[in-house]
């Protein structure tokens, strides 16, 4: 009798510590995906590649990004964009190099993610003579270099294990008073994601 009662406690303990490892991070990225029977790709040790494009007010903007995974439900991203086009009828052209933490809002099956996003940006405005001359500002110290932060969202839509569709915007505010202290941007993006 006390043998099958040491079976049966040795059994269900060994059981509900089975269970309870679906909840756990594994310091181990193998053994995760291993246990998930299939890849997540929001989980540690992922990390992800990004390229988009989109619109702000008066201009275009292309944008590339990677991103490294800290949990299931956070991560850090570091990239850039640069934008271009035309305002009042002048060449306009700007870099950005950004760098943000993301927390996921809330997800959809393990198909879409809602993810919440702040960050630093420093921008490099190079604006031509002809634009100087358009706008009603004294540009004689303007080196052209800014900074500030931004928030917004993005959401992620996977189309398999790797591949996602995004859609994003966010709004930014640069510290240095003159051209652009307030700017938003929205577009679209592809990401693929893998591990190490």
């Amino acid at each position: 009798m006390n043998r099958f009662f040491l079976i049966f406690i040795f059994s269900f303990t060994l059981l509900a510590g089975v269970n309870a490892q679906d909840d756990k991070y594994y310091p181990d990225v193998e053994d995760y995906f291993k246990t998930q029977g299939k890849e997540h790709w929001h989980g540690y040790g992922t990390k992800g590649l990004e390229v988009g494009g989109g619109v702000s007010d008066q201009t275009q903007f292309i944008s590339f990004y990677g991103s490294s995974y800290l949990g299931m439900k956070t991560y850090l991203k570091v990239g850039g964009m640069y934008e271009f086009g035309e305002i009042k009828e002048s060449d306009y052209s700007a870099v950005y190099l950004d760098a943000s933490f993301n927390v996921q809002l809330f997800r959809l099956w393990r198909v879409l993610y809602v993810n919440l996003t702040a960050g630093g940006s420093g921008v490099y405005d190079d604006i031509k003579p002809a634009l100087q001359e358009q706008l009603d500002h004294n540009f004689t110290n303007f080196n052209g270099w800014n900074y500030g932060v931004f928030g917004g969202g993005e959401a992620e839509v996977f189309l398999g294990k790797r591949i996602a569709v995004l859609a994003f915007a966010n709004q930014r505010y640069y510290f240095k008073e003159g051209f652009g202290t307030q700017r938003f941007f929205m577009g679209v993006g592809l990401k693929y994601t893998f591990k190490e």
